[in-house]
């Protein structure tokens, strides 16, 4: 995923706004004169499908590690308030 995102940076910084939507003209004209306009439809609803699974996976992974990292990080804030509560209390 991350050489996709790197290639995707690259090619969006060497080509127009215009070229792009050119681009993706091209790419749909193609799809639909290889699988029809039904066949490329429902291929891209599969492709949408598959990007809702992908960021729910994500997702689950962020709930994960952060149900694991932020108890730490707040008991450590904590600790951290308490010490200067008795520092400033002296």
């Amino acid at each position: 995923m991350e050489t996709f995102e790197k290639c995707k940076e690259l090619y969006e910084s060497v080509r127009s706004w215009k070229e792009m939507a050119k681009d993706e003209c091209k790419m749909t004209m193609y799809s639909i004169q290889k699988h029809g306009v039904l066949g490329t439809l429902k291929n891209e609803i599969v492709a949408v499908g598959d990007d809702v699974v992908d960021l729910g996976n994500q997702t689950g992974d962020i709930l994960r590690t952060s149900s694991t990292t932020v108890p730490h990080l707040m008991l450590r804030q904590l600790v951290i308030s308490v010490e200067l509560c008795k520092q400033g209390a002296k």
